[in-house]
């Protein structure tokens, strides 16, 4: 299980606009992927970035998607945790938020928790704990929140062509009408080969960036989409699929 509560805030497309601020907060399940994942000593940054799971439940304020996240809350254990097990955990970590830290992280009988104020000097001091208390208060409702049981969605997926020097990736055009419906974009994008080396040589894998240049959305909004999955554009067999605990051929 993986849940976070985040503090975002729109990004006006006009001076005379006014950002809207609120708290979204999300809840995924691992228990039908059951990925490879250490439950002992769970790695919360990694689960987020890579594995977060199924998305089963969730409390929005401000739309999703290309908004500026203010602060964050994040907790990940073994699915059917005990509320008390993460609230105690949540209380070892308020405790490091009171001695002034804008960033904590704890981890403590199988769950792992990080909280981070992104902008700990927009108020006066001693304003972290405050933010922590609000997100605690929001993490804790998603977390009481009712899974959803609809079946998860057939993830977009994305075609692969490769070439002698390079690749192409575009959508597939039923996972193009879905994207579209979701304000995303349509296209493709090429890659050369020596491209796509030095890209991951320096920053890892370059496919699931292709994707969110290609498509306009975030992860968060991928993941609502059921993920992403890459296939052979000649076989349509299945290169890579995200979620997953697995790196990216390319």
């Amino acid at each position: 299980m993986y849940a976070s509560a985040q503090r975002v805030r729109t990004r006006p497309v006009r001076s005379d606009v006014i950002p809207r601020i609120g708290i979204n907060a999300f809840r995924y399940s691992h228990h039908e992927l059951q990925p490879p994942i250490d439950w002992n000593a769970p790695d919360v940054s990694q689960i987020a970035q890579e594995t977060p799971g199924l998305l089963v439940a969730q409390l929005i304020q401000v739309p999703v998607g290309g908004n500026d996240v203010l602060s964050f809350l994040d907790v990940a254990a073994i699915d059917g945790t005990e509320e008390e097990t993460i609230e105690a955990v949540l209380d070892r970590l308020g405790i490091s938020i009171l001695g002034g830290s804008a960033t904590a992280e704890e981890t403590l009988h199988g769950v792992a928790i990080r909280f981070q104020d992104l902008y700990p000097h927009r108020a006066p001091q001693g304003s972290s704990i405050a933010e922590f208390e609000a997100l605690r208060a929001r993490l804790l409702d998603v977390l009481r929140a009712p899974a959803r049981h609809s079946p998860a969605p057939d993830p977009i997926r994305v075609r692969v062509s490769e070439g002698s020097d390079g690749f192409q990736v575009d959508l597939e055009d039923s996972s193009s009408m879905r994207v579209q419906r979701q304000g995303g974009l349509r296209g493709r994008i090429r890659i050369d080969y020596a491209v796509a080396a030095d890209f991951r040589a320096l920053h890892g894998p370059i496919l699931m960036h292709l994707v969110a240049a290609l498509t306009g959305l975030d992860r968060d909004q991928l993941l609502g989409l059921g993920g992403v999955q890459f296939v052979r554009a000649d076989t349509g067999a299945v290169i890579y699929q995200w979620p997953s605990n697995a790196n990216p051929p390319l």
